[in-house]
């Protein structure tokens, strides 16, 4: 749904009617156009959802100062900020959703697994003399702890994260949602963002990143480095010949950005 939204205000951008758009609200941003618009005169169109009474977000458009835009312009405007809202609400519930799947797996599935593992590993200590009891207790824990693996990776990878600008902020709260649902110990260090255009590709490979990371399963510990063109995730885990992830950005596609 989000490309959508930056749909949205790319297409309103190539009309050549304005240089840049933003649409934000709670919970998504995205910008399309121009990206230094200190110099520009800006008009803001409410984005109303009719149907609930309420204003769920903010269409920005920015135009040449002393060149504001004309009834014509207005009332292309005025319809791009309509559909936006219909997106914008559509983006919402999608994020309702993933949060409430992933709050249901949290407290459902994710306990009964771990007390299916832990069960398994007591009858593994229970089993003296091997055999077909013994080698069963052992095909049951192994199965047990990676499914467990792979719910915690599900998990990790619905919780929503609002991207409102603050990129920082977004990758923070995605670490701090990631230690409260699997126990890993996330450090996010920042000494420069991607560009805004980047912002929702390099939160999405934060994301899959640390799904990886707990997939795994080894790791106990993470470290998220911020760069201008570069993010690096560091673990301290056994899966994998190098426990370092480096994304490049700018000028690399976003297709061939991960390079591990």
């Amino acid at each position: 749904m989000a490309d959508t939204l930056s749909e949205l205000a790319a297409d309103t951008v190539l009309t050549g009617r304005v240089h840049s758009v933003r649409i934000a609200g709670a919970g998504f941003s995205v910008q399309a156009g121009r990206e230094d618009v200190s110099g520009c005169g800006a008009i803001s169109l409410p984005l109303h959802v009719h149907l609930h009474g309420q204003r769920i977000g903010v269409l920005t458009a920015y135009y040449d100062r002393g060149h504001p835009p004309d009834e014509s312009t207005m009332d292309f405007l005025n319809r791009r900020a309509a559909e936006a809202a219909v997106a914008a609400l559509r983006l919402e519930g999608a994020l309702a959703e993933r949060a409430s799947m992933a709050r249901e797996l949290s407290e459902t599935l994710v306990p009964q697994v771990f007390s299916l593992r832990r069960s398994a590993g007591n009858l593994r200590r229970r089993l003296h003399e091997p055999g077909p009891a013994e080698q069963a207790s052992e095909e049951l824990l192994t199965l047990s702890t990676a499914t467990l693996t792979e719910l915690r990776a599900f998990v990790a990878r619905l919780h929503p994260t609002a991207l409102d600008g603050a990129f920082t902020e977004a990758v923070r709260v995605h670490a701090a949602s990631v230690e409260a649902a699997t126990g890993l110990r996330v450090r996010v260090e920042c000494t420069g963002e991607p560009p805004v255009e980047l912002h929702e590709e390099a939160l999405r490979v934060v994301r899959d990143a640390l799904a990886d990371v707990v997939r795994r399963a080894s790791a106990t510990n993470v470290t998220i480095r911020l760069h201008h063109n570069e993010i690096e995730v560091q673990d301290d885990g056994a899966g994998t010949c190098l426990g370092t992830r480096r994304t490049g950005f700018g000028h690399t596609p976003a297709a061939e950005s991960p390079v591990f």
